[in-house]
């Protein structure tokens, strides 16, 4: 057998732990992934995979000659399972270390860039149970960072088992289908394979390649006196960097990442460019999740929203937005079919955490952005308490045509506030009215409703009264669908204050608002007016400062806020 590319043995070793193919199970997916890999590259790859267990090596064969060859491959997937984790065991210690190791020396190194920016590793786990927290430990400590897997689950109460072609992904916790996933490894090797056949010189580790036969560069090549000279100003170059160091004023001690993220506007790779509604629209349905994680410190729309299009590079943009991640990713919609690609990055030292690509149909787009969501909270350790990961996985409707409607009047709001023009309003309700017909039970829509009577009752003296109504009707409506609506809460709080003069059931939605979105700009900033319009400086002064947190666009008025209360003027008609 030989690689599409030259000095490797294989394109792709499958490694697992023969237990877990009692059933079939990795057998059946090698041979789907094979079929899936004809239909999405033009070559043919080679795969080694040790189909009996009794023709493979055995602990009496010379395991290192024997699986030199074999390892030499382009990627490498294990099947991690409740077993693979076993330092003692075969798979783990001869293939998965060993590839590792060997990976990290090659001519390519383990983790590569792809052609479209994003850092894979060339270790692509397929997971097909949940791990115990012992086992997920010590994969993470082989490969040094968070493991990210293509999912083979299947998931219900007390089940922890592969997923199979035949499963109803309806019963499914995961709604993940067998094909999608198999289809989505060929997807990744397609890409892994692409960027090592046409590597960028970021992508090769280094000009000067190991050879996997001989890792050791050999001096001999070389005089020895040059030899010993190199070493020898090496020694006092490193003892002049120890003196240097040790009589130097201390150094500031490094900074502990924290919790906090901007989510930059997602990039429209589709060919119309009328589809960058959606584009954002995924990407504020993202922010919108992560707001609902107390332990998170996500940047504001307003702040980010700046940044579309933008040039700066990564660090800059986490210097200016005060966070330690970023998450940037695209948006690609064709008809039924939708391709999200996104990637977090740690801005303070610009690297990546990690990158994934969703090939999905439209469908499936809210259990993408949820996923994502889940992902981030992972990544940056935040606590995601049972109750809250149910809500970031509930879809805000059934429909998807709805959910686009949604979006357009959204963005006519939207268009409104940078034009101020009626026009954009009443385009909005339209919008939004279409998406109820189609879900009559659609909670957001009713917010938009809500959002937008608000708007056309301050320009309309005379029918104001009439708009403001239909406002509150439109926010309780939107309550009772979805109690944990907090956009619906702030608008309603909104007009329990301005137009009926309720400072109590006022104070009391915007507090609700906030609990259920503690990261939402909206809901702070309308608490901010609130509290300052009546007087409650205890409450201005904590909202002011959690403003400013979340966002540099409000920062003067947070800070004249600040001063206000200083100065006992929080009151101001």
């Amino acid at each position: 057998m030989s690689s599409i590319l030259p000095g490797f043995e294989y394109d792709i070793f499958i490694s697992y732990r023969h237990n877990d193919n009692l059933d079939g199970w990795v057998t059946d997916f090698v041979q789907n992934l094979e079929k899936e890999l004809r239909g999405t590259l033009k070559e043919s790859l080679t795969i080694y995979f040790d189909k009996n267990p009794h023709d493979g090596l055995l602990e009496t064969h010379h395991v290192d000659k024997s699986l030199k060859g074999k390892l030499k491959c382009l990627i490498f997937i294990p099947i991690i399972s409740q077993t693979y984790c076993d330092p003692k065991s075969f798979a783990w210690q001869h293939e998965f270390v060993a590839f590792n190791k060997w990976s990290q020396q090659d001519e390519f190194g383990r983790d590569i860039k792809l052609s479209n920016g994003n850092v894979a590793s060339r270790i692509l786990p397929i997971k097909i149970h949940d791990l115990d927290e012992e086992d997920k430990a010590t994969i993470e400590k082989e490969i040094g960072g968070v493991v990210r897997a293509i999912e083979f689950i299947f998931r219900s109460p007390g089940v922890n088992r592969p997923l199979t072609s035949t499963d109803n992904p309806d019963k499914n916790l995961n709604q993940t289908f067998y094909k999608d996933q198999v289809n989505k490894t060929a997807n990744a090797v397609k890409d892994i394979i692409t960027s090592l056949k046409n590597p960028t010189s970021a992508s090769r580790k280094t000009s000067n390649p190991i050879s996997l036969n001989d890792s050791t560069t050999s001096l001999h090549s070389f005089p020895k006196k040059i030899v010993f000279i190199a070493m020898a100003l090496m020694i006092l170059f490193a003892l002049i960097y120890g003196v240097f160091q040790f009589t130097s004023s201390p150094q500031e001690e490094p900074k502990m990442m924290d919790k906090s993220i901007a989510v930059l506007p997602f990039t429209n790779m589709s060919n119309d460019s009328g589809q960058d509604y959606f584009s954002i629209g995924v990407m504020e349905e993202i922010l919108t999740h992560l707001f609902k994680i107390g332990d998170l410190k996500v940047t504001s729309r307003t702040s980010v929203m700046g940044y579309k299009d933008t040039m700066k590079k990564i660090k800059e943009i986490g210097r200016e937005l005060n966070v330690s991640y970023i998450l940037e990713g695209s948006v690609q919609k064709e008809g039924d079919q939708v391709r999200i690609t996104v990637q977090l990055i740690d801005a303070v030292n610009d690297q990546h955490v990690w990158a994934e690509h969703y090939d999905r149909e439209l469908k499936d787009v809210f259990v993408i952005q949820s996923e994502v969501a889940r992902q981030i909270a992972e990544s940056l350790k935040a606590n995601l308490s049972p109750e809250l990961e149910n809500r970031i996985a509930a879809n805000p409707t059934s429909s998807t045509d709805a959910y686009d409607l949604f979006l357009k009047g959204k963005e006519q709001v939207g268009i409104y506030y940078s034009k101020w023009e009626l026009s954009y309003i009443y385009k909005g309700i339209d919008y939004f009215n279409q998406a109820i017909v189609l879900d009559p039970d659609y909670s957001d829509a009713y917010t938009g409703l809500a959002r937008a009577s608000w708007v056309l009752g301050q320009f309309s003296p005379h029918a104001g009264p009439k708009f403001w109504n239909d406002s509150k009707k439109y926010s309780l409506k939107a309550i009772e669908l979805d109690p944990f609506n907090s956009a619906a809460y702030s608008e309603l709080g909104e007009m329990q204050y301005k137009w009926e003069r309720n400072k109590l059931a006022a104070a009391q939605s915007f507090q609700k608002a906030i609990a259920l979105s503690p990261g939402n700009l909206e809901a702070h900033h309308n608490a901010l007016y609130f509290y300052q319009r009546t007087g409650d400086c205890e409450n201005l002064k904590k909202e002011s400062l959690i403003v400013k947190e979340l966002t540099q666009d409000f920062n003067h008025l947070s800070d004249y806020f600040l001063a206000l209360c200083q100065n006992n003027l929080s009151r101001i008609e």
